[in-house]
């Protein structure tokens, strides 16, 4: 071994060990000279002597000596140095029989720390530290450290299966080990078992209840179980009682947020759940408010805008968003982006998008200030903006994924408005209005609550653009059921909004039907379990399974979209409805019922269908109760004529109508910016 590497290590080591108090009797050192403190060893020269055979030898040796632990391993380090003639290589400062004078710690033990430091100090170093932890149980092989060290460098090396099993032999002999607990539920994690991982994760804090890691990793693993529960469908544990597996979605969050009170995740993944439960409005008000009141930092707030705070004739609005890619929110932004004036109005998008795609492309082909934001604080970004000069800016996301609501929170614009992708306040009391329309939210009548002022949209609070990639995707000359012979109802929403009030409607309805099939698409379905857990559920309200058809992710959109030329009576979701999927369904000739409610959510259907005014019978589709829906759903059953009318017309009509009026309604959004701009300063 070079004299200069062997030199860099100790000194490396030093700097490690110069604050202990009592060189002469520390227990993590080889002595040399009699003055410093230092380890060294020569794992090269030992793998090597692994390779030699030189082990057995090695190891009878300190079976045939009987003096103490020191000499034991003083002789054999000694002997196993000098097998591949290491001694003449060593430093003549390097005083061999003094290696493990100093240490009054087991050998086993001495060596294990030998290794780790070495693992430490240098990375690359794993195939070395594995030979020398396998040195360990040479020693003693009931050594559950040399065990558990050794899960750690085969977990390194991408060896899951290894690691485990050392881990288990470790865990064998020490079964409170705390931090192989934890390192098995990690692995458990990263394979996808969540339960594992959260069951060892319990083990682990069961003998050391303050473990950080632990409760962060916990954390972490029941925020993901949540989401799954929520979005991925997963209702293989649901009990009839049980509100799909939202409640317990919910719950998984909240033990989150108690491992970890500064989780950043876990309370906007348990707001949305919230709003596909059955929760009272005012309770789900109440958590919103409740987060947003403890999540401004006022102590960051932005004192100061480098925009004029006056009346003027040109502003300039940020859209942030982490959806500018093939997104719901994308086909609700881009006739928006597209129509801009830019004479009167200066855009700028920030975007969060980890991974951008043709649709982010056409995007930024509108030629507005485009600001990739993803990796970058909240500080920084709010920076941003404020340099900018922002006047309004408008967030797209709510509590939805890969947010950035701890932006918003800033303030770093004069006026803040949310917009399109969450159906609910944000709760964050410095954003000063969201954007809606009389449907949604009633004038006079609107029972849920926000902390941010209702600005309503003339018309519609959106406007559809069809996917331009995909006008391929015809409707259907005719109806299904021409050629089938029975009526397909169906829906392409994600599981979580498979409410029980949902499937119970639909399980009367389907009754009241002889030989009509429901036809259900939703990612979630890319899961065989998850499906033969959803048939189940479908079985409990009275749902047969032989008339059910379920049906996952599909390879392009153009595919997805020809799933409706299957369906030919859409059923929308309550009392959270479709959005893209209601105006997908119109977009493709298949007339959508739909049913009103007292929030935001459970009257979009009713927004959409109500601005596509036409001579064709659309605001019949319309529902107030859930007996009417049923009958609606029954009539068009009944009325082939009428189906054969929507296949052929509602394309045409839709794009003739208000939603799909990107220019005028881009022009309302303009005027809305204006009023509430100088509506502020002239106040």
């Amino acid at each position: 071994m070079n004299n200069n590497i062997v030199e860099e290590k100790i000194n490396n080591i030093l700097t490690v060990t110069t604050n202990a108090t009592n060189e002469s009797s520390t227990i993590r050192v080889i002595c040399f000279n009699g003055s410093r403190i230092v380890r060294i060893i020569a794992p090269k020269h030992i793998e090597d002597a692994y390779k030699l055979n030189e082990w057995k030898s090695f190891k009878t040796s300190l079976n045939n000596n009987n003096n103490n632990n020191n000499n034991i391993l003083n002789s054999a380090i000694l002997q196993l140095l000098l097998s591949v003639g290491l001694s003449s290589e060593l430093p003549e400062w390097i005083e061999l029989p003094t290696i493990y004078s100093q240490c009054s710690i087991s050998p086993e033990s001495y060596v294990v720390e030998v290794a780790t430091d070495l693992r430490t100090l240098v990375k690359q170093q794993t195939d070395e530290s594995y030979l020398i932890y396998h040195l360990a149980l040479l020693l003693n092989d009931r050594y559950a450290p040399a065990h558990f060290h050794l899960g750690v460098v085969s977990y390194e090396r991408g060896e899951r299966l290894l690691a485990l099993s050392h881990y288990a032999n470790a865990l064998d002999l020490r079964p409170n080990y705390p931090e192989a607990l934890c390192n098995v539920g990690v692995i458990h994690k990263n394979n996808g078992d969540l339960d594992g991982a959260i069951e060892f994760y319990q083990r682990a804090l069961k003998y050391n209840a303050n473990y950080q890691l632990v409760k962060f990793n916990m954390s972490v693993a029941l925020c993901d179980l949540g989401t799954r529960y929520k979005v991925a469908g997963d209702l293989e544990r649901a009990t009839e009682s049980d509100e799909g597996k939202i409640d317990e979605a919910i719950e998984a969050y909240d033990k989150s947020i108690l491992y970890t009170p500064n989780s950043i995740n876990a309370p906007h993944n348990k707001l949305l759940a919230l709003n596909y439960s059955n929760r009272t409005l005012l309770s789900i008000f109440k958590s919103h408010k409740r987060w947003g009141k403890n999540y401004i930092k006022k102590d960051k707030l932005i004192q100061n805008y480098k925009t004029e705070l006056k009346e003027k004739d040109k502003l300039t609005i940020g859209y942030i968003s982490p959806d500018f890619f093939t997104h719901s929110v994308s086909y609700f932004i881009d006739g928006i982006l597209k129509h801009h004036d830019r004479n009167l109005f200066n855009i700028y998008c920030y975007s969060n998008v980890i991974k951008e795609d043709d649709t982010t492309i056409r995007l930024k082909s509108y030629n507005h200030c485009w600001r990739s934001i993803v990796g970058k604080s909240d500080v920084v970004v709010a920076q941003m903006i404020v340099d900018d000069c922002v006047d309004i800016l408008v967030d797209l996301a709510g509590h939805t994924c890969s947010n950035r609501l701890d932006v918003v929170a800033l303030k770093p614009a004069p006026i803040t408005i949310s917009y399109l992708g969450y159906p609910n306040t944000t709760g964050l009391p410095n954003i000063d209005y969201k954007f809606t329309d009389s449907y949604t939210d009633p004038v006079g009548s609107t029972v849920q609550q926000y902390t941010e002022q209702l600005y309503r949209l003339d018309s519609c609070f959106l406007t559809y653009t069809p996917p331009q990639h995909c006008l391929a995707a015809e409707p259907s000359v005719l109806p299904p059921s021409e050629q089938n012979g029975y009526i397909t109802y169906g829906t392409c929403n994600v599981v979580s909004k498979y409410s029980d009030q949902v499937l119970e409607c639909w399980s009367k309805l389907m009754r009241s039907v002889p030989n009509c099939r429901l036809l259900l698409k939703s990612k979630s379905f890319t899961c065989p379990t998850t499906c033969a857990s959803f048939l189940e559920r479908l079985q409990h309200f009275g749902i047969e399974v032989a008339r059910t058809t379920l049906l996952a992710l599909l390879p392009s959109q153009e595919d997805h979209l020809k799933i409706y030329n299957q369906i030919d009576v859409a059923l929308d979701t309550f009392p959270y409805a479709g959005t893209t999927t209601t105006c997908e369904a119109i977009w493709m000739g298949v007339p959508v019922v739909t049913l009103v409610g007292s929030s935001h959510s459970h009257n979009v259907g009713q927004s959409i269908l109500s601005n596509i005014a036409s001579d064709l019978p659309i605001k019949n589709l319309i529902t107030e109760s859930q007996e009417e829906y049923i009958e609606t759903a029954i009539k068009l059953a009944n009325d082939r004529e009428l189906l054969r009318l929507y296949r052929s017309s509602l394309r045409q009509t839709m794009l003739n109508s208000n939603i799909c009026d990107n220019a005028k309604f881009t022009n309302n959004l303009e005027k809305a910016y204006k009023d509430i701009w100088n509506n502020k300063f002239r106040n």
